[in-house]
């Protein structure tokens, strides 16, 4: 059986998260949970994600604190960040 990625999105758009979790389930090895708040989020941070995508214009907490909030064990995983702009 082929090792599944596990993707975690933090996004509070759900229209856009799921935009986002249809696009990357194209990919057969993903395995992706989209949570709406950085604090959703941090309460499944032990499930340690391989992969995070964060929008940095986040209500309540922001990209920037959730980066700065991550422990030091997944700070070796790159920052992918995706602020979207609306018309």
């Amino acid at each position: 059986m082929e090792h599944m990625i596990k993707i975690f999105t933090v996004e509070d758009d759900m229209a856009f998260a799921r935009i986002i979790k249809l696009m990357l389930e194209k990919e057969k090895n993903y395995d992706i949970t989209c949570f709406g708040s950085g604090e959703e989020f941090f309460n499944h941070i032990h499930l340690n994600p391989d992969i995070v995508t964060i929008d940095f214009n986040l209500q309540g907490m922001n990209g920037i604190e959730i980066l700065k909030g991550l422990p030091a064990i997944i700070t070796i995983l790159p920052p992918l960040s995706y602020p979207v702009r609306k018309a």
